[in-house]
Order: structure tokens, then sequence, then C-alpha cells
């Protein structure tokens, strides 16, 4: 496929020595004698566990937590816990708030603390009668810890080649859909797509097939209606035409698919491919034109093709340029076929020039009317109120674009300036725009207002 890019990945082979250092053992106890009893304590451990710092002891000897029955001893009705800690954490000295006796011998002492600390100590705490720290003794410090062996690495590259361009693994993770990463790993263990194909691959392709409007029953069979889609899709986007899907294709497909799910949230020059992708910015601003014709919006597309300058640029931007329908109705919504009333609409226009009528219901398109070498046009609807819009150009772009940003837009007014009609039931109505000839004294006047292209 083209414009992909190879990626080659660096590795690195790691050769670890092992220096042995040699140190001193650190003591990590301490004693403090209480009431004529010296008591013991082993650092152990100490990690942050959910922003608070735990600190695991264990007692040599005397036990300051339990007498010898193994039940901890109450003064004043309080429990008499000689034996308290204190740390150095972040510059300041921290309290012990809590401990957790796990054991005869086994302490967890809890620390609103969150981060490593400098210095662990012990001291005597005279709880029971409330008397201040006292006798702090150093059990642990940060100082003093001396790894015995430290590894010294050396990297060697080795370079290993990767196949698989490393921007579709981003597309992948873009496009957040299973069935496209499987389909493209069959397609690369496997035979392409053809006519006649079967299987969880087809299957893929016509899910992809679909975003793009394609309405193709995910039947696993690959025939005429999922090749016409293919190709329809290949020639929006300017790929070459193919009869088969292998996996060069669908990642091209992917590529396709990721600018035409973005277009309508996309900022005007905002980028939608990862670097990885190799692909242009004039490149890229020509896929966008090319999901603007797949959406059907013939203006967007012919401008972004004029602001790529990317290829064959020129030649899409005429293929944009649609030639002007037959005069009558163009479109009629079929949740509105009922008739209750006509419309008849005459318009004095110049020649050259080309109109067409958006007959709404709120925000809903009824009935579009286009008359170009004409000058009358009848739409039959059903009874209600309507906005009728006009828009007036020379180059048509279909009926989402109209004349472009080149046309000229009006609502028309009726009653009291009023934006909307109202059309009765079994009656026949008569609308003249542009209107030279003699006036009948009978007609109500209507008149305009301008509208934007984009409200249009």
């Amino acid at each position: 496929m083209e414009n992909m890019m190879k990626r080659v990945l660096f590795f690195s082979l790691l050769f670890v020595m092992m220096i042995t250092v040699s140190a001193q053992a650190i003591d990590e106890t301490a004693s403090i004698e209480v009431e004529g009893k010296t008591y013991t304590t082993r650092y152990d451990s100490h990690e942050i566990v959910d922003g608070q710092l735990e600190v695991r002891t264990s007692s040599i000897g005397d036990n300051p937590w339990a007498t010898k029955k193994g039940i901890v001893e109450f003064r004043n009705d309080r429990a008499y816990i000689p034996v308290w800690m204190v740390v150095d954490c972040g510059g300041k000295q921290v309290d012990a708030s809590n401990v957790t006796v796990g054991g005869s011998d086994i302490q967890t002492f809890l620390f609103e603390c969150s981060k490593e600390p400098e210095n662990i100590y012990v001291y005597i705490n005279d709880n029971y009668s409330n008397a201040k720290m006292s006798g702090k003794t150093l059990l642990w410090s940060a100082s003093q810890q001396i790894d015995e062996e430290v590894p010294v690495v050396e990297e060697e590259p080795v370079i290993i080649e990767d196949s698989q361009p490393v921007g579709i693994q981003y597309l992948l993770a873009e496009l957040n859909e299973p069935i496209y990463k499987t389909t493209l790993e069959m397609l690369r263990s496997d035979e392409p797509i053809r006519n006649g194909s079967q299987g969880d691959a087809v299957r893929g392709v016509q899910t992809l097939l679909n975003e793009f409007g394609k309405n193709l029953p995910l039947t696993g069979g690959f025939y005429n209606m999922s090749l016409a889609a293919l190709q329809d899709v290949e020639r929006v986007f300017g790929m070459d035409n193919t009869d088969y899907v292998d996996d060069a294709v669908f990642e091209q497909l992917l590529i396709n698919l990721q600018a035409f799910r973005k277009l309508d949230n996309l900022g005007e020059d905002e980028i939608i491919y990862h670097d990885e992708l190799g692909i242009s910015w004039d490149q890229e601003a020509y896929l966008k034109a090319c999901a603007w014709e797949m959406k059907g919006k013939f203006y967007n597309a012919y401008q972004a093709f004029y602001q790529s300058g990317w290829n064959d640029y020129e030649t899409r931007m005429e293929a944009c340029v649609q030639k002007w329908p037959t005069d009558g109705e163009i479109y009629h919504n079929p949740s509105y076929y009922s008739s209750g009333t006509t419309l008849q609409i005459i318009v004095g226009k110049d020649d050259g020039q080309a109109m067409l009528i958006k007959i709404m219901r709120g925000d809903t398109l009824v009935s579009a009317l286009f008359l170009g070498k004409g000058t009358t046009v009848t739409a039959s609807l059903p009874a209600g109120t309507y906005t009728i819009k006009t828009g007036v150009g020379e180059t048509w772009f279909g009926l989402n674009d109209a004349f472009g940003e080149d046309g000229y837009y009006e609502t028309l007014l009726f009653d009291n300036d009023m934006r909307e009609v109202t059309l009765d039931y079994g009656y026949d109505y008569t609308l003249r725009l542009n209107f030279s000839g003699e006036a009948d004294p009978d007609a109500d006047d209507v008149g305009s207002e301008p509208e934007s292209f984009k409200d249009f």
C-alpha cells in the first residue's frame, strides 16, 4: 500500500553484571528501658499504602504489648503501651496515629505520611500518665541503607523488523472496533477476499463498508452487492479500482473511514492522522474532501479539494459541480406523502440562473423543487403550516449544498411578516415570485428576508 511506513523497532539486549559491594551489617534494632525492663524493637519493613506510611516491627525479648498471659495491660482504664514510634517525614516529625498488633510480637504502626521516611525512631511513651515523649532512639535511617549488590547494565541494540506499520495500530485503537483488527489479521495470513468469498473476514469488510452508508446485509458472503459497494468507496477516495480486498486495501479503507467518521466534528485545520501513517497535510486535506463527497456534501468537497492541491484535485473539483436536475420536485419526504392541497409556484428569473425551493415543516424538509430552464413548478402537500425558502444561483452542488456560498438565499414572509404560511385542506394555491406582470388585486403580498447559506 502506498505511503505506508515499515517500522524498525529497537530492542535492548541487557547484559547485567552483579558487582558485590562489601558493607557492614546495619543494626536495625533499638532498645529502651522502662520500669526496669528492656524492650527491644526490630525494624522489619515499611511501605506507603493509600497515602499513609505503614511501618512493621517485631519485639525481641520482653514484649511491651502483652503480659505473660497474652493480654494487653491496662492502667487507669487505658492500654499500657510503653513503647511508641515517630518518623521524620518531609522535614517534619510525625507521630504514629495507631498500631495494629498482629501477634504477640508483631506490630504495624500507621503514620499520616505519604512520603518515604528519612528516619524511624522508638521512644518511651508513658501514655497512661500523659507524659511527653522521652528516650527517643533511632531504629532505622534511609541514609544508612547500602545495597549489597549493584546491577550495572550495558545495552547493545538488537534490530528487529516489524512489517506492520505502527500507525495502523494507532488507527485501530482510535476506531475502537475489534472486528477491524481481527479482519486485518485474517487478511494478512490468508488469501484476499474476492467475489464469492465467505467467512468472518468478509463480514468485517461489510461492516466497514456499511459505515460509509452502504447498508449491506452482514451475510459473510462477498458477492456483487458487496463488490459494488467496495468499488464505489474506492472511486470516491481515489483508490485503485479492485475486485478484491487484501490487507493493503483494507488498511486504506480504515484510513478513509477515520476521515469519514471525524469529519463533522473537525476544525478546519485539525489533524486527524497519526504521524506514523506518513500522510502529508495535503494528502489528508484530499481525504477529507473525499469524505465530504461520500457524505453528499459536494460544495464542502469542492472547497477541500481546492485547499489540498493534491493529486488530481482539479479534476475532482470539477466533478463536484453537478448537472442541473430536471425541473420539478427533486425530493419529497416519505413521511408527508398524503395530498390535501396543491401549491403552484411561478417564478420570474434570469436566464442562466436556477432556483431551489425548500418547503419546510419546522426543521424538517418536506419537499424540494428545482427550476432551471422552466418557470413553473407544482407540489402536492398535506394540509398544514409551512416555511418556504428559496435559493438562486448558477453552479449547482446538489440538494444538500444548493449553489454553495455564491448563491443567494431567502426565507419568504407572509401575513404580518410571518415566516410561516398555512395551506388549508382542499385548496389550490398559487405563489408568484419575482413577478413582473400585472398584479392580482385579490392576492396577498409576499415578502422575503435574506437567509445565510449555512441556515438555508
